[in-house]
């Protein structure tokens, strides 16, 4: 009976009191993305007027999802805007536009939900699935981060990305420096580069086994959407807002199949690298040479402003690999914030879907922002 079961973003967002505006950004290779922008209603619906305090001039935050995701995740944890254990309730993109600050976008990336159109291909053909999260990395993020800038007028946006959301930050910023010191500051929950913590899915199945049948597809990659079956696998919690689930569920996003093969081939290689073509010749031809590089995260720039936050619980940004990317960022002598939850158990999926996320997290995150910001 939850009245945002069947609501599309738009009416969600609308029900909420807000109005949305949808902006359609094209990549260099030809990808139309949906950006979503939260902007004020005229019409209130009633709610109460200390909602609508909202300055003059508003920093942009861009707030990017992770694998299997959507823009909508970060306006679905709760169905209220208020929560009495949090100063900005527990849904991260309606607590950011809420506080009058911030310029608050939304982003899809390539093949997700709300991004699945190009200007030559179809979303039927093979053609548009042939691309990995490093191809998010060097074309979907600067794309947005440009084109933010420009509607906006600002010289910096700041950004919260979630998992895989944070591996295409980290490694756009080790490929493009510059990004280092457009993006002020990067706040990354779940931070994710190397996985080789990271366990398969599926009892009994290996990760090696799992990209051996993901690899097939290397010549005609596909749309891969989460089975329901396997769902339950991505929520594994003790912290999870069930009351939720049926919302959750119908917003899942499909992905690429190189994009999961990508990962696959991370946490066999156990390092944070670029795709590999599996031919010689075209890893040469994209990358200079045949053998797959890193991302050079020994690159982002020390005037870069990081801050991480993290679990000890998080299956999938495990503990080991979080403290290899804390090491590297240190050597490099970036400026870094390091926040850990402050909740036993806390999961992946929690970030998101999690009760208390709000006190736990997103007024964490307000604070970080209004820190470097402001």
């Amino acid at each position: 009976d939850d009245p945002d079961v069947g609501r599309s973003i738009e009416e969600l967002v609308r029900s909420r009191g807000f109005d949305i505006e949808v902006h359609n950004v094209i990549t260099k290779d030809g990808y139309i993305l949906a950006l979503h922008r939260l902007v004020n209603r005229k019409e209130r619906l009633g709610l109460p007027e200390d909602y609508y305090h909202y300055s003059t001039i508003k920093k942009p935050v861009l707030i990017q999802h992770g694998i299997f995701s959507s823009s909508i995740e970060f306006l679905i944890n709760s169905p209220f805007l208020e929560n009495n254990n949090s100063k900005s309730g527990d849904n991260l993109g309606f607590g950011l536009h809420m506080t009058g600050r911030y310029d608050v976008f939304l982003s899809n990336t390539r093949g997700s939900l709300y991004s699945q159109k190009h200007v030559k291909f179809s979303n039927q053909e093979d053609a548009f699935w042939r691309y990995s999260f490093d191809h998010m990395a060097e074309f979907d993020l600067p794309a947005v981060i440009d084109y933010i800038k420009k509607i906006t007028s600002s010289e910096t946006v700041a950004y919260v990305g979630f998992s895989q959301g944070t591996a295409i930050m980290f490694a756009l910023m080790s490929l493009r420096p510059e990004y280092g010191r457009i993006v002020r500051p990067f706040i990354a929950m779940a931070p994710i580069t190397t996985v080789s913590g990271v366990q398969s899915p599926i009892p009994s199945v290996s990760i090696r086994q799992l990209a051996l049948v993901m690899s097939l597809f290397l010549e005609r990659p596909h749309q891969f959407t989460i089975p329901a079956w396997l769902s339950g696998v991505f929520w594994k919690s003790t912290h999870l807002n069930e009351s939720r689930v049926s919302v959750y569920s119908q917003h899942a996003s499909s992905v690429g199949s190189w994009e999961l093969l990508h990962w696959a081939q991370l946490v066999i290689s156990r390092r944070f690298e670029r795709f590999d073509y599996r031919s010689r010749a075209e890893n040469a031809a994209k990358y200079g040479q045949a053998t797959v590089p890193d991302f050079p995260l020994q690159a982002i720039p020390r005037e870069a402003v990081i801050a991480l936050i993290r679990s000890d619980g998080d299956e999938m940004s495990t503990v080991p690999d979080q403290e290899r990317l804390i090491a590297v960022l240190k050597k490099a002598g970036v400026a870094l914030d390091d926040y850990v939850i402050p909740a036993s158990n806390w999961s992946h999926a929690d970030y998101l879907h999690g009760l208390d996320a709000g006190r736990l997290i997103y007024d964490h995150i307000i604070e970080l922002l209004d820190r470097f910001t402001l």
